[in-house]
């Protein structure tokens, strides 16, 4: 079985399977007419107008009524979000026809891309087997298929960060020991992608290879090698190369934020202070405390695997103080220079540390292939962890937002113990048997049981993940009327028609604005006085309700009783 997996032809075969089952899981259902508010609807909004006006992103194509442009929920030029994911949807869109199929295939075609270059990564830095075990994570992992499919915060903008990110960290990777300018070039303008994906987390990039040259310079790296891995002496990289790859970023994502600094410099300078007001402001309600992420966050992104993933974490840095290995600076950087910031910040939102997943993967995953070639320690560790998972199993929650209910500290990682009795429970046991073993003459039969109950445990915290995955295409009671009657409005009504939308739950406004491709306005107290200044504003004003209304009823879509109305009191 070991020669088996030496082969690079079977480890090809399984990259593929493991892409194929990437995509698989993220496609199924991939078009439920649910688009979810705020973040998807929002998205989904703004890329069908960019079909029209690709350099003029507006989230209400024909704006009747004033607005606040420092309100991103109902301004005109939008750019609270990146332009780049937002044009990838636009010409999917553009190409397909304008349906949510169309709008998150681009979400799973970066998802499952993402995956091939976390094995790409783990290859030169974990070694091929390592670097198997973290892809097939990454491809189950629950929380990429939730973004896939809207769900989930800042869905297709974080989507496509991760898949730049990823790009420019192999970049470094091969800048560490192939000098040309090429990979420079490449850091450079995938750090410029990333950026324009979603501003400033994308510089995560030039900062890790800035970490990487500080450290080389203070640092002899040791000639340890892994299977599969370049020698770490021979990795090198300086000052030339990263004034290559800042050139190229400068490149990248100059144009376009010239543009939106000339062509709309309030949204523009409004949007960018936005944006480093998450660092000492708490934005829009989600200020948390540090175990907000560390005991939520985390725990939402990793499920079962989360205590093994903190375990070979520390495990990672032991390791690089022992041993000076450039891989493990290279991941330890790039996971810690996510992670550290984001626990520094005031506002913390889910998925901001998901840009870090493939780096947290491929540390565990190096444990994991350890364990399974039978290296004493790792094996223990795991063995540990798979027998606590199935003592003291993972507890399901809900993701949470801002301060907790209770005051007091660690409430929330006091709510999610069950991670510190399982880390617990994997440093002890792992660190006894280990002690054990050592005394004993002939452990090669305890370390081959270790090695079994690793690879059952590695195969049960999968197979949990993968159920989540598979949960979230499920069939579910989603609204299949939005396609209907949004036809009905594009093709009956007038071009300058406006909708006043009787709301059942926030946000259908702007859900109906998508597939109507009609301005929409919540019906609320002020529908009156909003019926008139629509009308003086050149517009045609409607009524769109599935509860009856005093009004003249124009259209009705059946089978869910949409009815539009005109604004004409009924007789």
């Amino acid at each position: 079985m070991a020669h088996l997996f030496r082969s690079k032809r079977i480890h090809a075969a399984l990259v593929v399977v493991i892409l194929v089952v990437a995509m698989w899981l993220k496609l199924r259902n991939l078009g439920h007419p649910e688009l979810v508010y705020y973040d998807e609807s929002f998205h989904a909004l703004v890329a069908r107008n960019l079909i029209d006006d690709p350099f003029r992103p507006v989230l209400h194509q024909k704006p009747w009524l004033p607005y606040d442009y420092t309100n991103w929920r109902e301004n005109h030029v939008w750019l609270h979000k990146g332009t780049l994911p937002l044009w990838t949807m636009a010409a999917s869109m553009a190409a397909l026809g304008t349906t949510t199929f169309a709008l998150r295939l681009p979400s799973v075609i970066l998802a499952t891309a993402s995956v091939w270059l976390t094995w790409l990564i783990g290859r030169r830095t974990v070694g091929r087997n390592a670097a198997l075990i973290a892809a097939t994570i990454q491809a189950i992992t629950h929380g990429l298929a939730q973004m896939a499919h809207g769900y989930w915060f800042s869905d297709h903008v974080d989507t496509m960060l991760l898949f730049w990110i990823e790009v420019g960290m192999y970049a470094v990777v091969r800048a560490m020991t192939d000098h040309r300018a090429r990979w420079p070039m490449v850091t450079g303008f995938a750090c410029g992608c990333a950026f324009l994906s979603k501003s400033y987390p994308g510089l995560i990039v030039l900062a890790v290879m800035t970490g990487m040259i500080v450290i080389v310079g203070l640092s002899r790296f040791s000639r340890r090698r892994g299977r599969g891995v370049e020698d770490d002496s021979q990795s090198r990289i300086g000052i030339r190369e990263l004034a290559i790859a800042f050139l190229a970023f400068i490149v990248t994502a100059a144009p376009w934020t010239a543009w939106c600094a000339i062509k709309f410099p309030r949204e523009f300078w409004h949007e960018l202070s936005h944006v480093g007001r998450h660092l000492t402001e708490d934005v829009e309600a989600w200020a948390a405390p540090w175990d907000r992420v560390l005991f939520d966050y985390c725990v939402i992104i990793y499920q079962a695997f989360y205590p093994i993933v903190i375990v070979a974490t520390g495990l990672a840095v032991i390791r690089f103080i022992r041993f000076r290995s450039a891989r493990r600076a290279f991941l330890l950087l790039w996971s810690f220079g996510v992670l550290v910031p984001f626990l520094l910040a005031t506002t913390k939102t889910p998925t901001a540390t998901i840009i870090a997943v493939p780096a947290f993967l491929l540390l565990t995953s190096n444990v994991f292939a350890r364990a399974l070639a039978g290296r004493g320690p790792d094996t223990l560790l795991v063995a540990a962890a798979a027998i606590m998972a199935l003592a003291y199993p993972i507890q399901a929650h809900e993701v949470g937002q801002g301060q907790p209910t209770t005051p007091g500290f660690g409430v929330i990682m006091k709510q999610n113990h069950w991670v510190l009795v399982q880390l617990a429970g994997i440093v002890l046991f792992g660190w006894a048997a280990n002690a054990a073993l050592r005394r004993a003459r002939r452990p090669k039969g305890a370390i081959l049981l270790a090695r079994a109950v690793s690879l059952l445990g590695l195969v049960g915290m999968g197979g949990v993940h993968a159920w989540l995955t598979w949960r979230v295409g499920q069939p579910h009671l989603w609204e299949q009327s939005y396609y209907a009657v949004g036809e009905t409005i594009r093709t009956r009504l007038p071009a300058n028609a406006a909708l006043i939308v009787d709301r059942r739950y926030l946000g259908e406004d702007i859900v109906l604005e998508f597939f109507a491709g009609r301005t929409c306005y919540p019906l609320d107290d002020k529908a009156g006085a909003r019926v008139e200044e629509l009308r003086a504003a050149g517009a045609e004003p409607f009524v769109l309700s599935t509860a009856g209304q005093r009004l003249v009823p124009l259209l009705m879509e059946r089978p869910d009783g949409w009815t539009i109305y005109e604004c004409k009191q009924a007789p």
